[in-house]
């Protein structure tokens, strides 16, 4: 991205938690939906990348060593000073060997990608990915799957999962958020832990038709030798 891409993500900044990640009952869900599906693995090193404050980057409790790069700096500090055990960078998605020479075996890349809207640059910074995971990492990609709207960023299903079977084999994908009408929004304030138990179960099994966000699990393709 550019200079200027990260002016606008460090005003988006200027005040805490702009996503409301650590606050809404839907970000919350979306973070335990992960660990619902990898809960049950266990990973050495991992990179978070687009990781904002650090928020759902600290709840991957299935990853030893945790490493989150944003663009924002102001998120970057707010994230390394609420959780000093995570290493954390300034840094753009498309120059992540700038950042980082390690390599892991757990990648994720959340509500990231489709900011980047030069397709060459694009596959790129995927390729960029790839070549930071070793031969047997886990890549969590979650892209809002509305379709695309009036900017043409977002996808539909279908078009991130041809995007993403370019370059890898997709395991499996699942909802991470749901599309929720006003009125469902109103009864979800009302309960939490009832909140909390209508969207996971909704989210259970391959309920895409009802996503807002998808998330897609991957590993490398094979390279016939």
């Amino acid at each position: 991205m550019t200079d200027d891409k990260n002016l606008i993500f460090d005003d988006l900044y200027n005040n805490e938690d702009p996503w409301n990640t650590g606050r809404s009952i839907v970000e919350l869900c979306r973070a335990k939906k992960y660990i619902l599906e990898l809960g049950h693995c266990e990973f050495f090193n991992g990179l978070d990348i687009g990781c904002g404050e650090g928020t759902i980057t600290s709840t991957f409790n299935f990853v030893h060593n945790m490493t989150g790069i944003d663009i924002s700096e102001k998120a970057i500090n707010r994230a390394q000073y609420k959780y000093p055990n995570i290493k954390f960078y300034q840094g753009d998605i498309l120059d992540l060997r700038t950042y980082t020479r390690e390599s892991f075996d757990f990648i994720s890349c959340l509500e990231t990608i489709y900011y980047i809207k030069d397709e060459e640059k694009k596959e790129r910074a995927i390729k960029d990915i790839i070549d930071l995971g070793q031969d047997n990492c886990i890549y969590l990609f979650s892209v809002v799957t509305i379709g695309e709207n009036k900017y043409g960023k977002y996808f539909t299903y279908k078009q991130a999962l041809d995007l993403f079977s370019k370059y890898f084999n997709v395991v499996n994908t699942f909802p991470v958020s749901l599309k929720i009408n006003l009125i469902v929004r109103v009864l979800l304030k009302i309960n939490k832990k009832i909140s909390e138990r209508i969207l996971l179960y909704f989210m259970k099994g391959k309920n895409i038709k009802y996503a807002y966000q998808t998330a897609y699990l991957c590993v490398k393709k094979c390279v016939k030798k």
